[in-house]
């Protein structure tokens, strides 16, 4: 039989899952027994699990119950405000303290990106997210880090909805990760903050822009 932290962690995973692939889009309304039947376990892990993502925002819990969030125009500035803080000062960080292994990492992760634009999304947006490990260990600031890895993927606070979606971002992030390795390997802290800023500002606007787009004519 499974620890109750055992299971709590399963029914994390499961549920954190369920919403970035979209079975509960944002918006949903859920409880409890809804997420204990779907995750086939008792109700205090999941209650557990709901904790925790309700801490990183994944999951609103209030008087009215369990919601995924469905953030208006003024939550996602906060929410971008917030990772932009986090990126730039990752960005000056890594600037200073970066290794050879740390560039060799993001070059690696950058270039499977590039290989990877005729194949799936998921594929795209699987070695995206390595770059932006490799990133953020080059700062070489654990706490930093697992700040940015808890909050630093935004697609959870949208339902799993990508901004990568939209036309022309891949291509956007291309050039960004040329410009944030240049700074890095000349170590030149302020060009890899302004990178880093207009990156996060990037994402927020495109993320501004489904939100205009999915509410119109509402």
């Amino acid at each position: 039989m499974k620890d109750t932290s055992s299971q709590s962690g399963s029914a994390y995973a499961q549920i954190r899952a369920a919403i970035l692939d979209g079975v509960f889009p944002m918006g949903s309304v859920l409880t409890e027994n809804q997420l204990a039947e779907y995750v086939g376990a008792s109700r205090t892990p999941v209650r557990e699990a709901v904790h925790r993502l309700a801490l990183e925002q994944v999951l609103l819990r209030d008087e009215r119950g369990i919601s995924v969030p469905d953030p208006g125009p003024e939550e996602i500035f906060e929410i971008y405000e917030t990772r932009g803080i986090l990126s730039v000062a990752n960005a000056r960080l890594a600037a200073e303290r970066r290794t050879e292994l740390d560039l060799s990492a993001m070059e690696r992760h950058s270039a499977d990106v590039s290989a990877a634009m005729d194949r799936s999304h998921e594929d795209r947006a699987a070695a995206h997210h390595q770059f932006c490990r490799a990133s953020w260990r080059a700062s070489h600031n654990r706490s930093l880090y697992e700040e940015l890895e808890r909050f630093g993927t935004t697609d959870a606070h949208f339902g799993g909805v990508s901004t990568l979606s939209l036309p022309g971002q891949w291509e956007r992030l291309i050039t960004y990760y040329r410009d944030y390795l240049d700074a890095l390997v000349v170590r030149d802290a302020d060009r890899a903050a302004q990178v880093a800023d207009a990156n996060t500002k990037a994402f927020r606007d495109a993320r501004l822009q489904m939100w205009r787009e999915r509410n119109r004519g509402s």
